[in-house]
């Protein structure tokens, strides 16, 4: 099941794509802090900081949900839902 982006809440526990200056894009988890028009305001940690950035909905993949399907992504497992 998929659920749309304009559904996310604040504190909802999300997974997204984000380039920390690897050159790649890697997989993070955070906790939402807003939404806005074509963005999600995402807080998560980086090494000892916390650290928030405004995030393209199409990078964020997954809402964690404890009703949600069983999911494995990269090196995160869990339930919830996709993001679309």
């Amino acid at each position: 099941m998929k659920k749309p982006y304009t559904e996310l809440k604040n504190g909802d526990i999300v997974l997204f794509y984000t380039d920390l200056g690897f050159g790649r894009e890697i997989v993070m988890d955070g906790t939402v802090m807003s939404v806005q028009n074509e963005r999600v305001r995402i807080c998560f940690l980086e090494g000892y900081k916390s650290r928030t950035e405004d995030i393209p909905h199409g990078k964020v993949i997954s809402v964690y949900d404890p009703e949600g399907e069983d999911m494995r992504i990269e090196n995160y497992s869990g339930t919830g839902y996709y993001v679309e």
